[in-house]
Formats: C-alpha cells, sequence, structure tokens
C-alpha cells in the first residue's frame, strides 16, 4: 500500500488544572520509490505530501482523511472539517474520519457535533478503546456523569491498562465528591499505560488536592525518576 490510515489519537491530559487537550497520533509510511529525489519537493511537509496524494487520488477516503490529520496537527482544524466529511461521503464503513472529525469540533467547542461523530466512529467500529474514552471525555464536559462513567468503563473494558480511561473516570468520581472512587482510578491509571512522568504528575497534584500528602510525595518522586526533576516538579514536590 501507498499508505496507512491516520487517525487522531486521544483526548489527552494537560495535567497542570486537570484540563484535557487533543493529541494526535499519526501513524503513516511512505512508499519511497524510484521517483524520490524528483519528489522531495512535494514531500516538503506532511500537508503538500497529501495535498498531492488528493490531487492525483481525489476519489480516495484515505487520502482526504489524511490530509485532515496533516492539517489538524497544523493547527487548521477548520480547513481538516471538509476532507474529512469528504473521505466519510467517499467510505461510508471507514471509521477513522469520524474519529477525526470528532476531535476537530470538539476543539471548535462544537461538543454535540463532536459527539455524534465519535458516536458514529463508535458504530462503525465498536472494538475502539479509544473512541469510547473520548467519546466519555466530551460527555463529562457536559457533566453527565452517569454516561460518562458507562461509556470510559466500556473503553477499559476493550482494553483493562488503559491509563487516560482510568484517569477519567477518576475525574468523573472527583466531579462528584466521591474521592476515594476517584484516588482509586488515579492510581490504576499510573499502574496502566500513564505510568509515565506526566501521568505521576498528575497523581500527585490530585493527591495533594485530597490531602493524601505521602502519596503524592511518592507520585511526584516517580514522576522524576521517569523524567527530568523540573522546576515545577520540584517545587510540587516541596509542597507536598
Amino acid at each position: 500500500k501507498l499508505c496507512e490510515h491516520k487517525k487522531l489519537g486521544d483526548f489527552e491530559i494537560a495535567t497542570a488544572g486537570y484540563k484535557f487537550e487533543v493529541a494526535f497520533v499519526a501513524i503513516f509510511s511512505l512508499f519511497l520509490g524510484s521517483g524520490l529525489y524528483s519528489r522531495n519537493k512535494v514531500w516538503s511537509s506532511s500537508i503538500a505530501f497529501w495535498e498531492d496524494i488528493v490531487t492525483k487520488a481525489p476519489k480516495k477516503a484515505r487520502g482526504h482523511n489524511n490530509l485532515g490529520v496533516a492539517l489538524s496537527e497544523e493547527g487548521g482544524f477548520e480547513r481538516a472539517i471538509p476532507h474529512y466529511l469528504q473521505a466519510i461521503q467517499l467510505d461510508k464503513v471507514y471509521s477513522d474520519p469520524w474519529s477525526n472529525l470528532a476531535v476537530a469540533y470538539s476543539v471548535k467547542g462544537k461538543d454535540d457535533e463532536a459527539i455524534s461523530a465519535m458516536k458514529e466512529a463508535i458504530r462503525i467500529f465498536p472494538s475502539y478503546p479509544e473512541a469510547y474514552n473520548n467519546l466519555g471525555t466530551l460527555i463529562l464536559k457536559k457533566k453527565e456523569y452517569e454516561k460518562a462513567e458507562e461509556t470510559l468503563k466500556l473503553a477499559i473494558s476493550l482494553r483493562p491498562h488503559y491509563g487516560k480511561a482510568h484517569f477519567n473516570l477518576g475525574r468523573v468520581y472527583l466531579e462528584q465528591k466521591e474521592n476515594e472512587k476517584a484516588w482509586n482510578e488515579f492510581v490504576l491509571a499510573t499502574k496502566g499505560d500513564l505510568d509515565t512522568s506526566e501521568g505521576f504528575f498528575a497523581l500527585g497534584q490530585i493527591g495533594i488536592q485530597l490531602k493524601r500528602y505521602d502519596e503524592a510525595i511518592n507520585a511526584f518522586k516517580n514522576a522524576a525518576q521517569r523524567g527530568n526533576m523540573t522546576p515545577q516538579l520540584e517545587f510540587c514536590l516541596a509542597n507536598a
């Protein structure tokens, strides 16, 4: 194949203030053939590459989807949306552009449209845990806690070690003042695939909020072991 699908990833955690933003996971391969040198200009950027693909193959859904991702990675969500819609029109059973469209809508503050798009992605591909995590995060923004909890648990059932889903489920409980349940989910997040400097830093912040200072100290130390002891991290450790 010339290229693989490209799909935007999770709504990633921005630990300061517990806000959640969008992260992109762009996975693609380039076919390097005899025309490499003549195509250097075309391949000067991801956007230029996919624009060239779309120009030459305008009826290929994956080209439009991947161009949308390339634009989104550069902050061009408004320009990306028509390409996602075109990909959807060209391939009715292609879930990736629906997921990517949901991310773009969310960034633009169109949460209802984002939820509808993510539900459509799940209808087409019901075994994608990232979609449930993203949907749960969107529903949580609307303070629909029961629906958000149910959706995030579906993500975890598909991937038990899914750290971001555990973290978001913890947020559901934290907003409802169910602090012990929240803390347990935050711990499970770092025992899963959020065992990163960022994950432990977030755990430490929440530990301070819940006055679990010993656990917060351990979390900040774990964060330092997995990354650099930044001034912010050092300050939070001292504070705990």
